[in-house]
């Protein structure tokens, strides 16, 4: 993007009224002469009507300073924090401030050029001008060389919002991501791969994993929107990190195309506080879009993680679709689709082929017909671009050996491929990422009443439709009890956050399964007496392992160890470390109208407190409706001589 100054001298603003001192640049216009009073009468009649119809508090106005409201509402304030964006010296703090020092400056005689006010802020220009009647000299962007040159560059004819999937390996992506995509042509034509991309980033100096996280969640980070060729953020996602991608265009008139290209070109440069969990890059590709798309909403509340799939669910509830929503598959799984295409023996061969431990004139090879061998020669082939897309080869091996698997495939009959099914529901059609159950249960003989709200993202027996396979996040899960008997509430968990990737692993395909937890939790201790005392301890436990599937796609089993700290009053030596031993499955309905999950572990608290824990569990979720389910779950103990059983039957809310 280009570059531009982005300093305006902006001295103290003085504390009357608006009106007060729209009314005094009129006395002033008339008490001067008239050649130099002429801009004064102008400035001072759209003071006037600019009180008169409140633009200081109209939502467009407020969108164009990235306005929120203060605590209890009481005052609203930018988001934005004083900087080069603003005008008035306490801009970010007071809009209806702004809005005058903005109208003073789009009257100023000097500086000239792209130097100007109306260059410099050409929506807020453009608003104010078709608010107030404003002469074209001082709303119009025609002597902007600059901004006109950056317009001409792009020329879009449209905006798709691009969604993503989630990327597990990446915590700043655990959730998906969205951009902005500014058509040049048809949505659906690839002439868009040239075209740009508009995104937010936070700038972390490239850190990643959990320094990221942490410092992410306490806005740490400024971000900044960036505009970069679509095809290298296309490489990034579909190639490198193997991300589905879904396009939504959005049918938006020129107007609203142009107003929004208008205040990027205002934020260019302008650093804005990132938070991981909630102004995120969704959030304030949001608020961009929120200037030319009256009531856009993109507060979510305050129980609510904001992920990308909100985004497009917000902007989908107010603009509509221009032409189908469309699927892109990534590598990965484009080549999973040609893999399972082929009987096993054969997908053996292609295996073995892309890897060299045979040759295509194999005996075994030129044994098949010639549809089956150019069925087999073209998986070999994707086997060994995706390798090669991944790094694990280097381009001399890769280069000389897709030359001799095409050599050979130019001599087959050339089958069709198997397109990479379409999932049968997007993203934007899952459940909600915010979650709220009531349940009923018994612990240890003890009934209970139990509250739970999670604000994002998605759990193990969620209905998986829309969300990334075999995935789990979870963040500030809180759940509260109620025991009747005792007349007693008690906190039973605040899990910050929880994570499983337990993508399977196949012939070709290889991912580890992992998960990550941390957390307070509640559990029973053993006392002295043969009672069970109820305690809270802070829970953070890593596993690894491998997921397999071993009939079908319904069924997943897996086997994980994990390693766990657990503190808490109730350990006799306050905390407990040691291993662990997991072993699961899950299976899912064709429909995926019903989950069951069934789990075991085994810890060995090796320092601290060194006793053993059983655990056992088992889920079931009958979904009833794309927001309600209803959950069945059995949990048995055994810890330090005695055993427990928990059992709830709860319902639960998506939003």
């Amino acid at each position: 993007m280009t570059a531009r100054a982005r300093r305006f001298g902006g001295g103290p603003v003085d504390l009357l009224p608006l009106s007060w001192r729209a009314s005094l640049v009129l006395f002033l216009a008339l008490a001067l002469p008239a050649a130099s009073t002429a801009g004064a009468t102008r400035l001072g009649e759209a003071l006037v009507k600019a009180e008169a119809l409140g633009l200081a508090r109209h939502a467009t106005w407020e969108a164009l300073l990235h306005v929120v409201p203060g605590v209890f509402g009481l005052r609203r304030h930018s988001e934005i924090p004083q900087s080069a964006f603003f005008l008035a010296s306490d801009g970010a703090a007071h809009p209806e401030r702004e809005l005058e020092v903005t109208l003073r400056a789009l009257f100023e005689v000097t500086p000239a050029g792209d130097q100007a006010a109306h260059c410099r802020f050409p929506a807020r220009a453009a608003w104010l001008g078709q608010q107030l009647g404003l002469p074209a000299e001082v709303s119009a962007q025609a002597s902007c060389p600059a901004l006109t040159e950056w317009q001409e560059g792009l020329a879009p004819r449209g905006i798709t919002l691009i969604a993503p999937e989630a990327f597990m390996n990446n915590p700043a992506s655990m959730f998906g991501h969205t951009l902005l995509r500014l058509d040049v042509a048809d949505p659906s034509a690839p002439q868009n791969l040239l075209a740009y991309a508009i995104d937010f980033m936070a700038m972390s100096e490239e850190e990643t994993g959990v320094m990221f996280s942490l410092k992410g969640t306490f806005g740490f980070y400024d971000g900044f929107f960036g505009l970069n060729p679509f095809y290298e953020k296309l490489e990034r996602y579909a190639d490198w990190e193997n991300r589905d991608i879904w396009e939504y265009p959005l049918d938006l008139r020129n107007e609203q195309v142009e107003f929004i290209l208008l205040h990027l070109w205002e934020l260019s440069e302008i650093g804005i506080p990132y938070y991981f969990f909630r102004q995120n890059c969704s959030y304030q590709l949001i608020r961009l879009l929120a200037v030319a798309i009256p009531g856009l909403d993109f507060s979510h509340g305050i129980a609510r993680v904001i992920a990308p799939v909100d985004t497009v669910r917000d902007v989908l509830d107010r603009v509509g679709l221009l032409g189908e929503v469309r699927y892109r598959p990534s590598p990965a799984t484009e080549l999973r689709t040609a893999l399972r295409a082929l009987p096993p023996d054969h997908r053996q061969l292609a295996l073995d082929l892309y890897s060299a431990a045979i040759e295509p004139d194999d005996p075994r090879i030129e044994a098949l017909d010639s549809e089956e061998r150019g069925a087999v020669l073209e998986a070999a082939y994707r086997s060994l671009r995706y390798r090669y897309a991944k790094g694990d080869s280097t381009e001399e091996e890769a280069r000389e050996r897709a030359h001799t698997l095409l050599a050979a495939r130019s001599r087959a009959a050339r089958g069709a491929t198997p397109p990479a099914p379409r999932p049968a529901v997007r993203p934007d059609q899952g459940h909600g990422t915010a979650l709220l159950a009531l349940a009923g249960g018994v612990e240890d003989g003890a009934g209970f009443v139990e509250f739970r709200l999670r604000p994002g993202f998605h759990g193990r027996l969620d209905p998986s439709g829309g969300f990334p396979a075999d995935s789990t996040v979870g963040v500030f899960d809180t759940r509260v009890r109620w025991f009747p008997s005792e007349n007693k509430l008690r906190l039973e968990e605040v899990v910050l956050l929880e994570l499983h990737s337990n993508t399977p692993r196949d012939s070709f395909f290889k991912p580890a399964t992992w998960g990550f937890e941390t957390g307070l939790r509640t559990r029973l201790f053993p006392e002295d007496d043969g009672d069970l005392d109820r305690g809270h301890v802070w829970r953070t436990k890593g596993s690894a392992g491998f997921s397999f599937e071993p009939v079908g796609g319904r069924l997943l089993v897996q086997g994980l160890v994990d390693l766990g700290l657990e503190v808490g009053s109730g350990f006799d030596h306050g905390w407990a470390f040691g291993p662990g031993v997991v072993l699961g499955m899950e299976f899912a309905s064709a429909d995926d109208r019903w989950k069951t999950m069934l789990q075991t572990r085994a810890t060995r608290f090796v320092a601290g407190d060194t006793k053993t824990h059983l655990q056992a569990d088992l889920g079931l979720r009958r979904t009833l409706t794309r927001t309600t389910a209803a959950l069945v779950e059995l949990e048995g103990h055994y810890y330090d001589s005695e055993s427990w059983l928990e059992a709830r039957l709860s319902l639960q809310w998506t939003f």
